[in-house]
């Protein structure tokens, strides 16, 4: 009987440690029992909605719930509760001056030492200030990426314009033999050439990297064999040029859109034709795209035999305008690497380089492997 009682008196104090702490702390908190209903609320909770724990026990908390919100709130917290599984959600809960304010709500579920289920404990903390500037952020980052992609909508009209008369003033010149002969105006038109290949190559990847982050197609497990081919036959001119020898292996399926799956073989394709020389000027440029499944990701590569890239640069390449060699690709723009970083960190993927010392480089990346994903590859 005297141990029942000890064990009872040190159950009682350890509550009472528990509400003085609970009471102190500066974060709303809640707990529900086995049916559900809230049983308990601390000080800060009360003092926030202004209300008796009389009057928010049971379901009474709902009431302060926004309207909008009280579906959302109680479908969440009912569908976890009898999964047993902790929660996050944000909603709205009016305040004792009737102002509504967002709430960042986690829910985790209780059980006694034997590991019986009790119910839940709960903390919330007022989230509005934070909640405001994410949208000003995304509000903000949405107006300038419009107005990137509409600025460079504007400059690809007179880059092809600055284009086509420049190669209008060489044939025109082709009329007066001498004039084409004198170097000085020869020389001018080629370096105009440049600059105009260079402008549009630079205006198209403006383009592609700021809309780099968003599908141009339902996302779904794409064919990875055929986005691979796809860029290979899309880039045939410039493998041959190069007398490259480009494979392609058996590829596990990606989760993601299939024209920036594409894109994405492409610019690792159009940077190791760049990029990738071999060390031996008698050897052919050799690239070879592969991919591996794993349980949580997919990994793909495209791996070249050419001269590698030193471990200091190899996170350099990947920031926009970042040209290591630049005199060797007087055409490249730098952005492409970032346009295939952007498109990758888009989808919650990685990429990084891979390469030691002369070995050649390759370019890896990897996707979620979102479940329904049924090539092995």
């Amino acid at each position: 009987m005297a141990m029942a009682q000890t064990i009872t008196a040190e159950l009682r104090e350890s509550e009472n440690r528990f509400r003085v702490m609970a009471n102190s702390a500066p974060v709303l908190i809640w707990l529900s029992g086995l049916n559900k209903l809230c049983y308990w609320f601390n000080k800060t909770w009360l003092d926030f909605t202004g209300r008796s724990i009389e009057q928010e026990t049971g379901n009474g908390w709902l009431e302060a719930v926004h309207p909008n919100d009280l579906d959302f709130c109680l479908n969440h917290y009912t569908q976890n509760f009898e999964k047993r599984l902790p929660f996050t959600m944000e909603y709205r809960l009016r305040r004792h001056d009737g102002e509504y304010r967002w709430l960042l709500d986690n829910g985790i579920p209780r059980y006694s030492d034997k590991g019986e289920f009790l119910g839940y404990i709960g903390s919330c903390i007022d989230i509005t200030e934070n909640r405001q500037i994410r949208i000003d952020l995304q509000n903000s980052n949405a107006d300038l990426s419009r107005f990137a992609e509409i600025s460079a909508h504007h400059l690809m009209e007179p880059t092809r314009r600055f284009s086509s008369f420049t190669q209008r003033l060489r044939h025109s010149l082709s009329a007066y033999p001498d004039a084409l002969h004198n170097q000085d105006i020869n020389a001018s038109l080629t370096y105009l050439e440049q600059d105009a290949e260079r402008l549009l190559g630079l205006v198209r990847d403006i383009q592609l990297y700021v809309t780099a982050d968003q599908a141009r197609d339902k996302p779904g497990h794409v064919n990875a064999e055929v986005a691979a081919k796809s860029a290979v036959s899309a880039l045939a001119d410039q493998i041959a040029a190069a007398g490259a020898i480009v494979s392609v292996g058996c590829l596990p399926n990606a989760y993601i859109d299939l024209p920036r799956l594409t894109e994405l073989f492409r610019l690792f394709l159009d940077n190791a034709l760049r990029h990738g020389r071999p060390t031996n000027p008698e050897l052919n440029l050799q690239i070879e795209i592969g991919g591996v499944s794993e349980p949580d990701v997919n990994r793909y590569y495209v791996r070249d035999n050419g001269s590698g890239i030193d471990a200091e640069y190899q996170q350099r390449v990947f920031e926009i305008f970042e040209r290591l060699n630049y005199r060797d690709n007087p055409t490249g723009t730098g952005i492409g690497l970032s346009i295939a970083r952007r498109i990758v960190t888009s989808c919650r993927g990685k990429i990084w380089i891979d390469s030691s010392g002369h070995d050649g480089t390759a370019v890896v990346f990897e996707l979620p492997n979102i479940k329904g994903n049924k090539h092995d590859g």
